[in-house]
C-alpha cells in the first residue's frame, strides 16, 4: 500500500513539473479560493452576528445604568488621576566644554568618579598658548559657577525641608493646645470641657424652666380671663376654642379682640414647648393691659374691680419672676459663649502663628530663588565667555566631572561632533532618590500629605506605591498646586519618565452623570427606571463632582437604571411609562445625528482633554 501511495505522489510531482508556469499559477489560485471558501463556511457555522447594543435614548433623555462607567476612566480634569515626570536631585549633568569632536572617553558606565576627574577629551583646532590659558581660566570660572549653582539648589532644598519640619511642629503644638481644651488628650486637662458641659447644661435647664414657667403662668392667667378655665388643659391636651369672659377688656374692644386672637396661638406654642422668652413677656404684658381695660367697665360692680386689681397685682409678681428667669437665661447664654470663645481664641492664635510661618517661609524661598537665579546667571555668563574664546581656539580640551558619583550614561560616543554645552553624560548616585512632580487641580479636595498613590509607567515594570511628601500652598500659573510623590528605592522608573498617578482613596463610590441630578428647592433627586419600566423619583445625597460625573453617597446602588436629562425643561411624572417617554426605537440609528454614538459619548461619558 505504501509503495502505491509513493508511486502516486511521484507521478503527481512529475506532472506538476511539466505544467506551464501560467497553468501552475491558475491552479494555485483555484486551490486557495476553494480552501478559503470551505474555511469560511465552517468558521461561520453555528455563529450568529451580534448586533451592537446601544443605550436607550431619545432626543431628550438617555437611560443609563449605575456602574456602566468605570470611575478609573475619568480624565485628569475629572480629578481621578494625574500625570507627572520622574525627577531626581541626585543626578548631575556632564556638559560639552566646547564645540568639537569627542576624541576619547577615560571612563565607562558604572565607574565611580570624583569632582574634577578628567572623564575624556574634546579635540578642537587653532588654539594658541594665550588662548589655551584664557580658555582654561574661563572654563575654570564656568566650572566654579556651576558648582555654586548646585550648592544653591541644595541649600534651597534643605530650606524647604527645615521650614516644613517647623510647620509640622507648630501645627502639632496647636493641635495639642486644642486637645487640652477639648479634653481629648490623654495627658490633657478636662477642666475646660467639664466647665463648658456645666454651662451648656445650665443653659438647657433654664430654657426648660422658661417653657415650664410659660405653661404655669398660662394656666393661672387663663383661670382669670378665660370663659372655661377648667378646659384649658385636660390630660395635657389643648381644648379649643379658647374664649374670654365677657367682662375682660370691655374698656378697649380692639385690645380685647387682638388678645383673644393671640391667646389660641400662644397656648399652642406653650403646649408644644416652643415659646420664646419674648413671647412669654409679651403675653404677660398683654394680660396686664387687657385686665386694666376691664376696670370700671361694669357699673355697680365695685367688688369686680377689686378682684381685678388683685389679679393685676398678681400678674405684676409673675412678670417680675419671669424677668429674673430671663436674666438668668441671658447670663447663662453669655457665660457659655464666653467659654466657647476661649477655645476659639486658641484656633485664632495658632492660625496667626502658622500664617506668620508661611509668610516667613515664602520670603525665605523668594530670597533663595533669587540666589539660585544669580548663580545660574553667573554660570551662563562664564560659559558664554569660555565658548566665545573656544570658537577661535584649537587643541584638546578635557571633559571633567562636576560632582562625585557613578557614571550613569554616556550619551555621545567617540568621533561624534558636539556643540558647546551639549549634554554628553550623566553622573548619579548608585541608587538616586527619585520623585514624581505633578500638578493637583485646585478643585481636588480628597488628597493630602502622607496619602499613598499608585504610580505606573510601563506594564513590564509594574505598579509601585508612592507617598505624597508635599503640596504647595500657592496656585501655579495653570491654576493648580504643585505636588511631589517620593518613589521607593527599588522603583526602576528612569529619570524623565512620564508616569500616571492614581490616588488610592479615589476609586470608591457610586457615580452618575451630572445631568441626571435634579433639584426641587434644595432636595436633590434622580429619576430611576424600575424593573417594570416605570419612572420613579429617587431622593439622593450627592457628593464630589468628578468631571461629567457626580458621586452619590446615598440613595443609589450599582445596577440602578436612571435617566440623563438632555432637555432640562422636560416635565416628568412618577408612574410614567418609559415607552411613552422614549419616542424613538430602543436602539439608535447610526444615521441619526442627534442619537449617534458620538453624541451619546458627548452627553454621558467623561470628555478627553
Amino acid at each position: 500500500m505504501k509503495e502505491k501511495i509513493k508511486s502516486l505522489i511521484e507521478r503527481h510531482v512529475l506532472l506538476w513539473r511539466k505544467m506551464p508556469r501560467n497553468t501552475k499559477i491558475i491552479s494555485l489560485l483555484l486551490i486557495i479560493s476553494l480552501v478559503g471558501g470551505i474555511s469560511y463556511v465552517f468558521a461561520d457555522e453555528g455563529h450568529e452576528e451580534t448586533a451592537e447594543i446601544q443605550p436607550v435614548q431619545s432626543e431628550k433623555v438617555i437611560v443609563r445604568t449605575v456602574g456602566d462607567v468605570d470611575p478609573d476612566g475619568i480624565s485628569q480634569e475629572g480629578l481621578n488621576s494625574f500625570y507627572g515626570e520622574v525627577t531626581s536631585n541626585d543626578i548631575g549633568t556632564v556638559y560639552t566644554p566646547r564645540e568639537g569632536v569627542i576624541s576619547s572617553w577615560n571612563v565607562s558606565i558604572g565607574d565611580a568618579v570624583t569632582v574634577g576627574k578628567v572623564l575624556g577629551y574634546v579635540t578642537v583646532t587653532s588654539l594658541s598658548l594665550d588662548q589655551q590659558q584664557a580658555l582654561a581660566e574661563q572654563q575654570a570660572a564656568a566650572f566654579k559657577a556651576r558648582l555654586d549653582l548646585e550648592t544653591a539648589k541644595q541649600i534651597s532644598e534643605k530650606t524647604k525641608g527645615v521650614f516644613g519640619e517647623i510647620g509640622d511642629r507648630i501645627r502639632g503644638l496647636a493641635d495639642k493646645q486644642k486637645s487640652l481644651f477639648s479634653g481629648s488628650s490623654s495627658v490633657g486637662s478636662t477642666t475646660f470641657a467639664t466647665e463648658l458641659t456645666v454651662l451648656e447644661a445650665n443653659k438647657s435647664l433654664l430654657e426648660s424652666k422658661v417653657q415650664d414657667f410659660a405653661r404655669t403662668s398660662l394656666i393661672e392667667i387663663y383661670q382669670i380671663v378665660g370663659q372655661n378655665p377648667a378646659g384649658l388643659f385636660a390630660d395635657y391636651s389643648l381644648q379649643s376654642p379658647l374664649s374670654l369672659k365677657s367682662v375682660i377688656g370691655q374698656g378697649n374692644n380692639t385690645l380685647r379682640t387682638e388678645y383673644s386672637n393671640n391667646l389660641q396661638s400662644y397656648a399652642k406654642k406653650v403646649k408644644e414647648r416652643k415659646v420664646t422668652t419674648l413671647e412669654v413677656q409679651k403675653f404677660l404684658d398683654d394680660s396686664v393691659a387687657v385686665l386694666s381695660a376691664s376696670l370700671g367697665s361694669s357699673q355697680g360692680q365695685e367688688y369686680l374691680d377689686a378682684e381685678l386689681k388683685i389679679d393685676i397685682a398678681r400678674l405684676s409678681e409673675i412678670q417680675d419672676s419671669f424677668r429674673d428667669l430671663s436674666n438668668e437665661l441671658a447670663q447663662a447664654t453669655v457665660d457659655r459663649s464666653s467659654k466657647e470663645r476661649e477655645r476659639l481664641q486658641v484656633d485664632v492664635d495658632a492660625s496667626k502663628q502658622i500664617a506668620e510661618l508661611d509668610n516667613n517661609y515664602s520670603l525665605q524661598i523668594l530670597e533663595q530663588d533669587k540666589a539660585n537665579q544669580v548663580a545660574q546667571n553667573e554660570a551662563q555668563a562664564a560659559e558664554l565667555l569660555a565658548n566665545k574664546l573656544a570658537t577661535v581656539s584649537s587643541g584638546v580640551v578635557p571633559i571633567v566631572a562636576s560632582r562625585n558619583g557613578i557614571i550613569g550614561t554616556i550619551e555621545k560616543n567617540v568621533g561624534v561632533y558636539v556643540t558647546a554645552s551639549d549634554r554628553i553624560a550623566l553622573i548619579s548616585n548608585i541608587n538616586p532618590t527619585k520623585l514624581v512632580r505633578f500638578t493637583i487641580p485646585a478643585s481636588w479636595k480628597d488628597i493630602k500629605k502622607g496619602d499613598t498613590l499608585s504610580v505606573n509607567w510601563k506594564s513590564e515594570f509594574g505598579n509601585v506605591e508612592g507617598t505624597l511628601t508635599g503640596i504647595s500652598t500657592l496656585l501655579d500659573a495653570k491654576g493648580g498646586y504643585q505636588a511631589e510623590v517620593l518613589l521607593p528605592k527599588d522603583a526602576a522608573f528612569p529619570v524623565g519618565a512620564s508616569v500616571r498617578l492614581i490616588p488610592n482613596s479615589s476609586k470608591k463610590g457610586i457615580f452618575v452623570n451630572r445631568k441626571a441630578v435634579v433639584f426641587e428647592g434644595i432636595n436633590p433627586s434622580v429619576w430611576i427606571v424600575t424593573e417594570e419600566n416605570i419612572l420613579r423619583k429617587q431622593p439622593v445625597t450627592p457628593g464630589r463632582q468628578l468631571g461629567e460625573y457626580v458621586e452619590i453617597t446615598s440613595g443609589m446602588e450599582k445596577g440602578f437604571k436612571y435617566l440623563v436629562l438632555l432637555d432640562p425643561t422636560l416635565v416628568l411624572e412618577t408612574g410614567m411609562k418609559l415607552d411613552a417617554l422614549i419616542k424613538a426605537e430602543s436602539t439608535v440609528e447610526k444615521s441619526s445625528p442627534s442619537a449617534s454614538p458620538s453624541n451619546v459619548q458627548d452627553e454621558s461619558q467623561p470628555h478627553d482633554h
